[in-house]
């Protein structure tokens, strides 16, 4: 009936003005409501149709937009992950060659050994800048700032090591016989902020230490002694 007449207001118009034609009130009155019925019946229906699908949307837009978050937040989970990962390897290698630095002989006919030991401690350095720049850019902002830090004290360290090297070519015992009380507690500050790295590392990961990541330190701290 709808479709033969056009739209529903104009199909309850002509009802209106045909009800002089049926035969009863009773008919008249029932033909009325029916009509009004369908009428309010399709654009009730055309209505709530119509906001099911802007909900639709707008929970399929809202879903797409926070599967593409999760991803790139995966992402950068996982690039800052590898960043912490190498420059924390990279500290542990320069630890040992740093601590043989300190520990290499002096005397001259001993020179090689102690050079040998700072060439190699200033590798370790270099290495650890590089893995620095990939934190850098890895971010957050703290961790870039204590990690460039924490290549400034090596870089310090270094500096130390090779001025007691040559002050002290001719004497015996190593280099760490000749450390001042306060070149210990710079030494001791650096491990310090090594372990502020490791703490808001793993804030930032929300992940945990290995089991045995404390003992592995408290060994490199022992040997040899430093503090």
């Amino acid at each position: 009936m709808l479709a033969a007449t056009g739209s529903p207001v104009v199909f309850l118009g002509r009802l209106i003005q045909d009800t002089t034609s049926w035969s009863t009130q009773g008919e008249r009155v029932s033909q009325l409501m029916g009509a009004l019925i369908g009428v309010f019946g399709t654009l009730a229906g055309g209505s709530v149709a119509g906001a099911f699908t802007v909900l639709k949307a707008r929970q399929e837009s809202s879903d797409r937009e926070r599967d593409r978050l999760e991803q790139r937040l995966g992402r950068q989970h996982e690039v800052r992950q590898g960043a912490y990962a190498g420059f924390l390897c990279a500290c542990h290698k320069a630890d040992d060659k740093f601590m043989a630095a300190w520990a290499a002989p002096l005397g001259g006919e001993r020179e090689a050994e102690l050079l040998t030991a700072v060439v190699a401690a200033r590798e370790a350095a270099r290495s650890i800048r590089e893995y620095q720049v990939i934190v850098g850019l890895a971010g957050p902002n703290n961790l870039a700032d204590l990690t460039d830090q924490l290549c400034r004290k090596y870089a310090a360290e270094l500096a130390v090591i090779e001025d007691l090297g040559r002050a002290h070519a001719a004497d015996p015992g190593c280099v760490e016989d000749h450390q001042t009380p306060e070149q210990r507690r710079e030494v001791e500050a650096r491990w310090d902020i090594h372990d502020r790295i490791v703490a808001e590392g793993r804030a930032v990961l929300g992940g945990d230490l290995p089991p045995d990541y404390h003992s592995l330190r408290s060994d490199q701290r022992a040997a040899p002694t430093i503090a």
